[in-house]
């Protein structure tokens, strides 16, 4: 199936949502309890209000607006976007690539602690900009790819990939 929530609507849904290969595109206010996304599109323009778990799964995830849940969970799927979430946790188990499409540039912030079991995709440009993420808390176990978007770089370059306010023990 398909849900659109156009520009200045809102839906507040009082069970669980639950997105079955289908798509969820919010340009509005969607409100709940838990948001469950399995082997879907889920595009957030604007403001998602989950106040548990959003718990994603084989999905497509692209935020440029704001996310806030008490834990989001991805697994086995892909964060795009420019946005930002804000939770307890994020943890990753699928991959974060910043940026609304592959090879451009973006900014993702997590107000949470980002836990990665998966792969967190920077692309750099020869100008100097990159991809950031911008975290308060970092678990970093999974992989980190570079992804260089230009083919030629000079010497002595330096980019910020990655921003945090605390790290944890990485294994």
């Amino acid at each position: 199936g398909h849900l659109s929530l156009k520009n200045n609507s809102s839906l507040e849904v009082l069970i669980d949502i639950h997105a079955e290969q289908g798509n969820l595109d919010n340009e509005g206010t969607l409100k709940g309890s838990n948001l469950f996304v399995h082997k879907a599109s889920f595009i957030n323009r604007n403001e998602v209000l989950i106040s548990k778990n959003i718990l994603t799964d084989n999905t497509l995830l692209v935020n440029s607006g704001k996310i806030t849940a008490k834990k989001i969970e991805l697994d086995q799927g892909t964060v795009m976007g420019t946005g930002i979430f804000i939770s307890d946790e994020f943890w990753n188990k699928g991959k974060i690539k910043p940026g609304l499409e592959d090879s451009v540039i973006g900014t993702l912030t997590f107000s949470s602690h980002l836990i990665n079991d998966g792969n967190i995709e920077l692309d750099l440009s020869n100008n100097k900009q990159s991809d950031l993420i911008i975290t308060n808390e970092l678990t970093l176990k999974g992989q980190l790819t570079i992804n260089p978007v230009s083919t030629v770089y000079s010497g002595n370059s330096s980019y910020e990939l990655i921003n945090f306010d605390k790290i944890n023990e990485s294994q």
